[in-house]
Parts: structure tokens; sequence; C-alpha cells
């Protein structure tokens, strides 16, 4: 499982997708199909494993050191805490996520990019999407940000 931008997931949201491929499985073949830990290993160490790497996916010595941590004392995960593996799987999104460590590196604190500006980040996004959607009126003729009229 994996997010790799707008190509696929325009949320960029991991426990999104690993929420959509447990229900996916269970879909397919039924509600005992998969549980939530069992897609997180699939989540985390599935790719690792696929990919030949022996040193992601899991937390030990000689591991690298990439792991989140997430705040479960959130609203949108009350009452879900009996199950504090599965309550972020069914209940949460990238949203919920407190500190993210990539190689030993903090890069989420707080809930907040450790290592860049948000801010700067945001506005550079809105005007290169502003700036595509002008280019694409001008070549097309076709008003994206207006409402269509009404058809009398």
């Amino acid at each position: 499982l994996g997010v790799d931008g707008s190509a696929s997931n325009d949320a960029s949201d991991m426990l999104g997708e690993v929420r959509h491929a447990l229900l996916l499985h269970r879909v397919m073949n039924g509600a005992k199909a998969i549980t939530a830990r069992e897609v997180l290993a699939v989540a985390t160490g599935g790719g690792a494993r696929v990919l030949g790497y022996t040193d992601l996916g899991r937390i030990e010595e000689g591991a690298l050191a990439d792991l989140i941590l997430i705040d479960l004392d959130q609203l949108g995960l009350a009452g879900a805490l009996h199950d504090p593996v599965a309550a972020p799987v069914f209940a949460g999104d990238s949203h919920i996520v407190a500190y993210s460590i990539v190689n030993g590196e903090v890069v989420v604190e707080n809930g907040k990019l450790a290592r860049i500006s948000e801010e700067e980040i945001i506005k550079r996004a809105n005007e290169a999407a502003a700036e595509m959607v002008r280019s694409a009126e001008k070549k097309t003729g076709i008003a994206f940000l207006g409402f269509p009229e009404k058809e009398e």
C-alpha cells in the first residue's frame, strides 16, 4: 500500500488507503477476511518484504527509524479506544498524526510539518493551481471555476 500524490490519492492520506484496502478486501471476501492489525502489517512491513528490504516495516534495533505517533485523544476517535490499533484504521486520517519520524529525524511535530513551512506550501500550491486553471481556461475556452448557466 502507498500514497504517491494526486495521481492516486488526492488527499495523500495513507490511513485512508489502509482503510480502503481493508474495506475492499472485506467486500470481496467477507467481514473476517482481514483485521485492522493485518492491514497495518501490510501497509508497514508488507511493502518492505515485497521489495526485499529487511530494515523497514518494524520497530527494533537495526531497523530504520521510520514511525508515526498518533494522538488518540481526539473527538473523531471518541468511543474507539477499546482497540487503539483499529481506531486509526476505521476512524482516522492523516490529520491525527502527531509526530512522524523518518530515518530518525522528526518531520511532523505536534501535527505540523517540522522542516518546512506549511503556510508557504499552501500559498505556492494555490498559486500554481490557479495558474493551471487560468492556462486551461485560456486554451480550452472553458470557465472551470464558473457555475454553468441555468438552461431554460
